[in-house]
């Protein structure tokens, strides 16, 4: 059995489609200050970055499982400081306690792999901690709002088949919603989309959202919503005390991701398009401080049709830069995203 010990978690998406597609030709708007209107969305929003008030939050979610299964569960966090903090994660199957030192943490779960519904309710609670991700320069483009909206978006193009479309509330210049599309030669198809609602205020400067969902496909798979979060008056030592049988890795407040180098993508096998079958697969990928796969998992599959092909391509063609902590490489564990479609 290799050792978990050391994980931090990514995610990463990629789309395989029948035929192969051209990417499509979109007129683009004219480049404006955009930057501006991220960084302020997120200076608001990031209630985990130094010097902000210490916090306690606690929230339910209802996840729609990609097999139908419903599950319904609760996530805590204390928060003291980047360095003093107790995240706890439940479902009736799964449950998973983190407690955040300087320069480590310890975690106890209670399986080997991190099932999907954990790895998406930590990154949409964790939206915005760490400030927005290094832009690439990639066509970040205002769009022309429409008579009487109340928001303002902007369209980045992530790459060459996918954009991500960002809108603010024109007052508070909180973000609203964000969503993911990918462009073939068939047209646009929404992927991804992170509704952001009910901001209200923690402190003198914060503002963060008591509802939360994200869809995929038009079918809303999570949903959370807070029902509590105040400041933390008082910062009890033994809330941050490593629970018994806790694993101590080693951590970082804002790593830099991996980023895939080399990868081939993952056919689509015939028996699967002659079966008219398509869907999403979630695997989870852990990678060493190397860069190099270690290990695969399905999480979810529209059909066992597509694991063995999406496993042998992962474990032997892909090939990632490794994840790091201020240049120091660290090993990693990603969520990937692979969409089989038949258009």
């Amino acid at each position: 059995m290799k050792r978990r010990n050391w994980i931090t978690a990514f995610m990463l998406t990629i789309v395989v489609t029948v035929p192969r597609a051209a990417e499509a030709r979109k007129r683009r708007p004219e480049v404006v200050g955009g930057e501006g209107l991220i960084q302020r969305a997120w200076d608001m929003s990031d209630i985990r970055r130094a010097g902000s008030l210490p916090f306690h939050l606690h929230a339910k979610f209802h996840f729609a499982d990609p097999s139908g299964k419903a599950i319904e569960g609760t996530y805590t966090l204390d928060w003291a400081s980047p360095t003093m903090w107790r995240a706890q994660l439940d479902t009736p199957d799964f449950h998973n306690t983190e407690i955040g030192g300087s320069g480590k943490s310890w975690l106890l779960r209670n399986t080997k792999y991190k099932p999907l519904v954990a790895f998406l309710v930590g990154s949409t609670l964790n939206f915005f901690n760490g400030g927005p991700k290094s832009r690439p320069g990639q066509d970040l483009m205002l769009l022309q709002p429409e008579e009487g909206s109340k928001t303002i978006c902007l369209l980045e193009r992530l790459n060459q088949w996918t954009r991500s479309k960002m809108c603010f509330d024109k007052d508070s210049g909180a973000l609203v919603e964000q969503e993911y599309s990918d462009y073939t030669h068939r047209g646009r198809r929404v992927g991804r989309v992170f509704e952001f609602r009910n901001y209200r205020a923690l402190g003198a400067r914060e503002l963060f959202p008591w509802e939360i969902s994200e869809s995929n496909n038009g079918a809303e798979m999570l949903r959370v919503d807070i029902d509590a979060l105040s400041k933390l008056n008082e910062i009890p030592l033994s809330l941050f005390t490593p629970p018994p049988g806790a694993v101590e890795r080693p951590t970082c407040q804002n790593p830099d991701p991996p980023r895939r180098i080399k990868s081939v993508e993952p056919p689509y096998p015939e028996s699967a398009r002659k079966l008219r079958l398509q869907g999403i697969i979630f695997a989870s990928v852990y990678l060493g401080a190397d860069g190099n796969v270690q290990d695969v998992e399905i999480l979810s599959s529209p059909s066992p049709v597509f694991d063995s092909v999406v496993l042998s391509t992962i474990k032997n063609e892909w090939k990632f830069e490794p994840a790091s902590c201020n240049g120091q490489p660290m090993p990693a564990e990603v969520l990937t995203e692979i969409s089989y479609w038949l258009f």
